[in-house]
């Protein structure tokens, strides 16, 4: 199953990626 786990990693990075661009109040 590597397209779960590349689907998996993909959705962690897109989620960090977020939180970095995200500017802290």
């Amino acid at each position: 199953m590597k397209f779960a786990l590349l689907l998996a990693l993909t959705v962690a990075v897109a989620a960090w990626a977020q939180d970095q661009i995200v500017p802290p109040k």
